[in-house]
Formats: structure tokens, C-alpha cells, sequence
């Protein structure tokens, strides 16, 4: 981003590895192959940052994105930088939002669809798992800025990039979805300040995203009960809002700001817990 500051010699990265373990939705030897593939690009490598002031506008791919887009367009305009995930980087795109970073970790080779076209001044954080094309279309384009990140889905994937590093590295995060990796990222990147969009952790009626995303349209479904509100969500996003519980836990004291954007599942049950405060239109 344009904005990051050098972190101070000394300075103690953030222990942000609580929760490390991401699933895979391919082969472990294919991740690891496109593990082996990405890390001697040479690219720059996710490094700690120094706290800055900067507000984050993160544009996760829930169904309340859409409802939200009007709010979301405001913040950009009176300055917040918009974070991309996904297919949501299109979406902000279509509307007339720059990204100022979009984040992927997705390994499977279709993901680099969401690489629509290039945004002026956009920073390109990929996971090291995240496919070779994923990696060629982005650096296809010119003057792209793309760097690397780790997952590190389990001590097989540690010991690789161990060696190639040499303990240079960090993890990114933690979590199953790419919402809670951004936001992990974007804490070790110094951001304290989070608007956060479309991470529902549940569905709407005839919607999963708030774009088409065939992957997701045959998810099981269960039903999840917050006081007198009953929601419908897939498994993964049952483990978001579990996981997205245990991170604004762990960091209640640590004078960050969340605010989560609709009427989802993980916005009504983190206002209820006191951990979080909801924003609607």
C-alpha cells in the first residue's frame, strides 16, 4: 500500500498464529508444488509494519456487500483504503472503487479469474499456495506490484519454505477464509482501523455472495440461532464466524477497531458479545 511506514529495528512482530491451519481444496502435492513455483519468483515477502493511522475498508464477498455498496463508496471517497478479496475485487472495480490491495489464497488454478484487469496503484497479495497462473496473470501486467504470502497449511509446507528462507519469513495469519487472512495481514501491516463488508458468515435467500460464485452453489447448509434471529449458513462460513469470534477475542485489549457492515450472522453475533459493533444503512 502507499501508505506503510518501515517497522523500527526492534520491533516484535505480531503473534497472529492462533489459529494457522487452512484447508485445502486441492491435492496437498499440488499446493505444495505451486508452494515450490511461487517462492523462487523472488518476490517481496509479507513483513511487519509500524501502527498507522490509515482506516481499511475490507471488502469481503458476502451477499451484504451488495446491500452496502452506497456505504462502502462513501468511505472511499473521504479516504479509507479499500481492501480486496476474491471476486470482490471486480465488484469494488465495476463500481468505480480502486482497490489499494487485494488478497488471495485460493490454490486452484480457476482463481485466477478474479484477476480481471489491473488497478492503478493496487498491491497484489498472493499466497505462496496460490496457483502459477494465478502468479502469471497478475505479473503479466505492467509495473504490477505483487508479493507473497505464507499460509502454511502444515509442517511439510514449513519445512519447504524453511529452506528456501531460512526463517525470513512470516506467517500470514490465520483462519479458512480469505476475509480473516486479509484481516490478520492487514494487522501485522500496522492497520488498527477496520470497516468490514460482506463478511456475513451466512446466506440470504438465493445468495452465498454478493456475485455469481459457482463453487459455492451446492454447499451444505445449517441453521444457526442468535437470540430470536435464526441464519442459514454453509460449513465454511460456520468456521468463519467460529474463527472471526476467536480473533476479535483474542485482540479486544489491543485497541484495534472492528466494525462489521449488515445484518449477517457474524455481525449481530459479535455485537451481542460486546467484541464488535454493527453498522446499516
Amino acid at each position: 500500500m502507499s501508505v506503510e511506514l518501515a517497522a523500527p529495528p526492534d520491533l516484535v512482530p505480531e503473534d497472529v498464529g492462533f489459529l494457522k491451519h487452512l484447508g485445502l481444496n486441492v491435492e496437498r502435492e499440488a499446493a505444495l508444488a505451486n508452494v515450490a513455483s511461487s517462492i523462487r519468483r523472488g518476490l517481496p515477502q509479507l513483513r511487519q509494519y509500524a501502527r498507522q493511522e490509515t482506516r481499511i475498508a475490507l471488502a469481503c464477498g458476502g451477499p451484504s456487500l451488495a446491500e452496502n455498496a452506497d456505504a462502502l463508496l462513501d468511505l472511499y471517497w473521504r479516504g479509507y483504503k479499500v481492501v480486496a478479496v476474491n471476486g470482490s475485487y471486480e465488484w469494488c472495480l465495476s463500481r468505480g472503487i480502486r482497490p489499494a490491495c487485494m488478497f488471495m489464497v485460493d490454490a486452484r488454478p480457476s482463481n485466477a479469474r478474479f484477476l480481471t484487469r489491473p488497478a492503478p496503484r493496487c498491491t497484489y497479495w498472493l499466497a505462496s499456495q496460490c496457483a502459477p497462473e494465478t502468479f502469471d496473470r497478475a505479473l503479466s501486467w505492467p509495473d504490477t506490484d505483487v508479493r507473497i504470502w505464507h499460509a502454511m497449511a502444515d509442517d511439510v509446507e514449513k519445512d519447504l519454505i524453511e529452506r528456501y528462507y531460512h526463517g525470513g519469513y512470516l506467517v500470514g495469519g490465520f483462519g479458512s477464509s480469505i476475509g480473516l487472512r486479509a484481516l490478520s495481514i492487514l494487522l501485522i501491516l500496522g492497520f488498527r482501523w477496520f470497516e468490514v463488508f460482506g463478511m456475513d458468515s451466512c446466506k440470504t435467500p438465493g445468495a452465498h455472495h454478493a456475485y455469481p460464485q459457482p463453487e459455492n452453489d451446492n454447499d451444505d447448509e445449517m441453521q444457526v440461532q442468535v437470540g430470536d434471529l435464526w441464519f442459514t449458513a454453509a460449513g465454511w462460513q460456520a468456521s468463519q464466524m467460529n474463527e472471526a469470534m476467536e480473533f476479535l477475542k483474542e485482540y479486544r485489549d489491543r485497541a484495534i477497531n472492528v466494525f462489521f457492515w449488515g445484518n449477517g450472522l457474524l455481525a449481530h453475533l459479535a455485537e451481542q458479545a460486546g467484541l464488535a459493533r454493527r453498522r446499516s444503512v
